[in-house]
């Protein structure tokens, strides 16, 4: 899967690949992990209604993937 950890969290997503194509298809799956109260990650809350903004940022971020590092024109 792809991931993204923060000092607080671990958003991991799961995606179908196509093996011919080399490009990830259909999300399957998401994990998002509160690195501070669950520190072994032992409780998946991405399902959670709560963490949804949390889920959807994480995930903007790992599109954006190194573009978000880069620093300011």
């Amino acid at each position: 899967g792809l991931s993204i950890v923060t000092r607080q969290y671990h958003y991991v997503e799961w995606r179908n690949w196509d093996h011919v194509s080399g490009v990830a298809g259909e999300l399957v799956a998401t994990e998002l992990y509160d690195r501070q109260s669950d520190p072994d990650e032992n409780t998946n809350i991405s399902g959670s209604n709560s963490n949804k903004q949390i889920v959807s940022n994480l995930a903007q971020r790992l599109r954006l993937g190194w573009s978000l590092a880069k620093p300011p024109r």
